[in-house]
């Protein structure tokens, strides 16, 4: 896959899908096989067209929430999908002030789309003026098909980044894995305690979404191995880690979020 945050790449041919893409979850999965398979059919590359970091990291800091995946966990993720060029420039206050007209332009011009790929609530340009309904209309003219994603539910609730932030908070992280399509993770530096098996784990300080107090079945992974562990979280955030046998970890683990043993949160 590659990667440019910057004008340095365009295509003569292309489909593109748009969106923030923050956890790569279910509902984004879905998207993104839909583009790939409409550029398999086309004969073009997949075009993944994003931001480097969430807008309201721009536009209003104190409302940026939480994300599910660092850059690079994104970077990983979408590549599994079979994205083959992601362009994740920084977000400006001239992105933020086009009309969505002129977005669309700068986008036929760089990428020469068939097709463009996008979610049923995805918002474009000055304000958010731009929807899929003007990107139909616009590409109808233009020459691009625009495929529009519906609303994935799971038990009769929507697929979002905000329902799994909430569900990772509430400490419901069996929930959450279904939602996001795979576990949560979370970086951490690993401090042996006295007693055998036991680590204090200090989260790695990043724009993550926090799990909630609790205790979990996670799975750790140190350097090349991966262990079955249990996590507990206070609610300090003080966080220590168990691991069964004899086992050494390195400093820097990876904590992956499978179940919850608390009663109140479904396991």
């Amino acid at each position: 896959m590659k990667v440019c945050m910057d004008g340095t790449i365009q295509t003569q041919a292309s489909v593109v899908a748009l969106g923030m893409f923050d956890g790569v979850h279910a509902g984004h999965q879905v998207l993104l096989r839909r583009a790939r398979k409409l550029a398999d059919m086309y004969g073009v590359p997949l075009v993944v067209q994003t931001f480097a970091q969430h807008p309201l990291c721009q536009i209003a800091p104190e409302r940026c929430p939480p994300q599910l995946t660092t850059y690079t966990e994104r970077l990983a993720c979408l590549e599994k999908t079979g994205v083959d060029i992601l362009y994740a420039p920084i977000f400006t206050a001239e992105m933020r002030d086009m009309p969505p007209e002129d977005f669309i332009g700068h986008l036929v011009r760089r990428w020469h789309p068939r097709a463009v790929v996008v979610g049923f609530n995805y918002t474009f340009g000055r304000g958010g003026e731009g929807t899929p309904a003007l990107l139909h209309m616009v590409g109808h003219a233009l020459g691009f098909e625009t495929s529009i994603v519906p609303e994935i539910r799971i038990d009769g609730i929507s697929v979002s980044s905000t329902h799994i932030r909430r569900l990772l908070a509430q400490g419901n992280s069996a929930a959450a894995r279904a939602y996001l399509g795979r576990a949560y993770t979370r970086d951490a530096e690993a401090v042996a305690m006295p007693v055998a098996g036991q680590w204090q784990l200090r989260w790695a300080k990043d724009d993550k979404q926090a799990v909630g107090p609790g205790t979990y079945r996670c799975r750790v992974q140190s350097g090349e191995n991966a262990y079955p562990a249990f996590v507990s979280i206070a609610e300090n955030g003080t966080s220590r880690l168990g691991v069964a046998g004899q086992v050494s970890l390195t400093n820097s683990v990876t904590v992956a979020f499978l179940a919850s043993c608390n009663p109140s949160a479904p396991a």
